[in-house]
């Protein structure tokens, strides 16, 4: 019989598409931003419409809840 694994994943990297740097987050399980700052380069990017947050549309794995939703 097969297990199902499931991992979600609590960090996150975010790349910016504007200057391609990387920044490792912490997802809280509530928080959904839409709005995120590079660090790097300090500019304001904000999600497409059909993203749900910033993790979904610049981070290496989906946000929390979308996770769960997958798995």
């Amino acid at each position: 019989m097969n297990d199902i694994v499931l991992e979600i994943l609590f960090s996150n990297k975010l790349t910016c598409p504007e200057c391609g740097a990387q920044e490792k987050i912490e997802m809280d399980s509530e928080e959904k931003s839409r709005i995120y700052e590079c660090d790097t380069c300090n500019e304001v990017i904000q999600t497409n419409d059909d993203e749900c947050c910033i993790c979904c549309q610049y981070g290496e794995v989906k946000c929390l809840p979308e996770q769960v939703k997958w798995n």
